[in-house]
């Protein structure tokens, strides 16, 4: 009896120690879950911050992305406009210079073809010099209006190049004579020298190419303050039909 009692009480006094063990085992794991769920909470609340944050930032970003695309579509449209204004301008301007000029070259021309007139018939030689010289500086200007012209084309794309037959030499001496008077004054030897030899007649369009000789002799006699300018003409044979020209003074 006495042992059976003894048994009991040390069966009871496991169950009492397991259970005690248990308790505390649970109450560990507990505090352990709390401590990791105060953990994650704190984690989220971080990370929540974080968004709410980037949220914002990416909001104030993507309002300054929008003022910057109203502001560039604000600078576009006015240099758009600024453009159309411009290209309009320059379109009045091509037409003034192109009725001015001609406007101006008719009245020239018959000063020039008088002039030429006047060449025929009976002059001293002072008389002859003043009237070469009015018909020299009237070739100047009309080539000066045809750049204008030219120009205006060319703004305007107009400008169409002819295709005639003519005499390289005729050409360039016509350019050179038209410089003559200039060269003098300032006692400059005005020449031509063809390096190689070329056809005596080509095709294309003499007016465009004389009024190109005239501003490259017309630079080089500003720019030469003695001695003498000669103008070397030179081909190079694209085909058998076509020659590339060169012009260097």
């Amino acid at each position: 009896m006495i042992e059976e009692i003894e048994r009991l009480k040390r069966r009871n006094e496991r169950e009492r120690k397991a259970r005690k063990l248990a308790e505390e085992l649970l109450e560990h794991k507990s505090l352990e879950l709390y401590a990791a769920n105060q953990e994650l909470l704190a984690v989220q609340n971080e990370l929540e911050l974080r968004v709410a944050e980037r949220t914002t930032e990416l909001s104030q970003a993507n309002a300054r992305l929008k003022a910057e695309i109203e502001e560039r579509k604000k600078i576009e449209a006015e240099l758009a406009l600024a453009r159309d204004r411009a290209l309009e301008a320059s379109r009045l301007k091509s037409d003034f210079l192109a009725n001015m000029s001609h406007e101006i070259r008719t009245p020239l021309n018959a000063v020039i073809g008088l002039a030429n007139l006047l060449l025929d018939t009976e002059l001293d030689q002072e008389q002859r010099d003043f009237l070469e010289t009015i018909h020299n500086s009237g070739d100047s200007l009309l080539t000066i209006i045809n750049d204008i012209l030219d120009f205006s084309r060319i703004e305007a794309n107009r400008l169409e190049l002819e295709d005639q037959p003519f005499s390289l030499r005729d050409c360039v001496e016509d350019a050179i004579d038209l410089l003559a008077t200039r060269a003098i004054e300032k006692n400059i030897d005005l020449a031509y020298q063809f390096a190689d030899p070329l056809p005596r007649e080509c095709r294309g369009d003499i007016t465009r190419l004389r009024q190109i000789l005239v501003n490259l002799l017309g630079n080089a006699v500003k720019f030469t303050s003695q001695g003498e300018i000669i103008l070397r003409v030179s081909g190079q044979p694209l085909d058998e039909n076509h020659l590339e020209l060169t012009f260097s003074v």
